[in-house]
């Protein structure tokens, strides 16, 4: 295609997005919020937003979630958020994907990953930005495993990182990959400070939002550095 031609679509893209947000009228949107109980095996995240009509970012975001990809079990409930315009609808921003990383090991800790519903190696190594064969470890990269065990993970030594308390702000919905990117850590550190955490019900109940452990400034404390296995 000419350069012009791009221009031009590129403008048209721009002016119906434009359009499509001038035209939402937000006194017809659904603002309520309601529970959505989970009653099948499997179920994921991306489906309840689906059938609720909500973006997955949006559901994961609202209910303070560690991974949108954690399979909840059945019995949960998951938080539907109000309604919101087309242009706000977001699918994309708290996917994870590191499925390519090449890293060997993972700086300043923690030393055990506590796996959750549904999980594998490679959805492991996806949360802590590592190469999934170091995390596999020889076994079955995509063979599911028992939820509630520990797996071991490479460090890299020597490496530290600092931590505090983070509290989740009710008028800020987010989930541990917005907190990752910020601080320079991965998820799946998050997940190992807080290992019994997945979500919060708080946006709905009213509850003060959920507290964690934060990690952050995690670096190498050498130019040196070996991969403790």
């Amino acid at each position: 295609m000419a350069r012009s031609g791009i221009v031009a679509l590129t403008a048209a893209l721009a002016s119906a997005s434009v359009a499509s947000a001038a035209s939402c009228d937000t006194s017809t949107l659904n603002t309520t919020t309601y529970l959505w109980p989970v009653t099948e095996e499997g179920t994921t995240i991306a489906s309840i937003a689906a059938a609720a009509n909500r973006g997955l970012c949006n559901v994961a975001r609202y209910n303070f979630m560690a991974d949108e990809s954690i399979i909840p079990n059945v019995g949960q409930s998951i938080v539907i958020p109000p309604e919101v315009c087309p242009d706000e609808i977001d699918d994309t921003s708290c996917v994870i994907d590191n499925y390519n990383s090449t890293k060997q090991c993972l700086m300043g800790g923690p030393r055990l990953y506590y796996t959750v519903n549904q999980d594998t190696y490679a959805k492991i190594a996806n949360r802590l930005d590592l190469d999934v064969d170091v995390v596999a470890n020889g076994a079955n990269a995509s063979a599911v495993l028992e939820a509630g065990q520990f797996v071991k993970v490479p460090l890299c030594s020597p490496s530290m990182c600092s931590y505090e308390p983070f509290q989740f702000d009710e008028t800020v919905p987010q989930v541990y990959k917005d907190l990752a990117d910020e601080y320079g850590a991965t998820v799946g550190q998050f997940m190992m400070l807080s290992p019994t955490y997945n979500y919060s019900q708080s946006a709905y109940t009213g509850q003060s939002p959920p507290v964690i452990d934060l990690p952050f400034n995690c670096t190498a404390l050498s130019s040196n550095v070996t991969i403790i296995t």
